[in-house]
């Protein structure tokens, strides 16, 4: 019984919620980056948010993270260390999400509004991210990283956002339930 109980107290407090987002779309058809364009014009980008949330940067209507991207292009995955993630307060901003890779040169940024994808305010968030929506004004732009300025920019179509649990954090879950039901059959072979 002690090994169960120090094993679920070992678990709980590692337990983490680790979500993969998944922003897809097309860009349209004007766009002049086309190193950013997959054929068709499709695009994909991936990060992970793990929760608790810790913000790196806090204002009123907006929190964000800096997590990894991989953004696919022609079917190959392409790592972007340098990148953020901003969550807007819904009155604010729409909701949703803006997800934005830089690099000494030049930078890119997708505008995912939809839902407030949290809840509680902006210095402790608490995920609430909805399985999938789709944004029907999502918007790109390329800039130029030193200065700042707005190369060009546009719409995207067809734009979706997906959020799915990773398998580590099911597998940790699944782990932890097991341990309860192993302490509660334990308990009943003893009575």
């Amino acid at each position: 019984m002690r090994l169960y109980t120090l094993m679920l107290l070992i678990a709980l407090p590692a337990a983490a919620d680790v979500f993969t987002v998944q922003l897809t779309g097309q860009f349209s058809s004007d766009v002049p980056v086309t190193s950013f364009s997959s054929p068709n014009l499709q695009f994909a980008l991936t990060f992970s948010v793990t929760e608790p949330v810790i913000p790196t940067n806090l204002l009123a209507n907006q929190w964000d993270i800096e997590s990894p991207i991989t953004y696919v292009l022609s079917n190959v995955p392409v790592a972007v260390p340098n990148s953020q993630e901003t969550f807007w307060v819904s009155p604010a901003n729409g909701g949703g999400v803006t997800a934005l890779m830089r690099t000494p040169v030049y930078g890119i940024r997708f505008d995912f509004p939809g839902p407030q994808l949290f809840t509680g305010p902006t210095t402790a968030p608490l995920l609430a991210l909805p399985s999938s929506f789709e944004s029907g004004a999502a918007g790109w732009g390329y800039f130029d990283t030193p200065s700042g300025n707005i190369l060009s920019n546009g719409q995207l179509f067809q734009a979706r956002f997906e959020a799915t649990p990773e398998p580590g954090s099911l597998i940790l879950m699944g782990t932890v339930l097991a341990g309860l039901v192993g302490l509660n059959i334990k308990a009943l072979l003893k009575r």
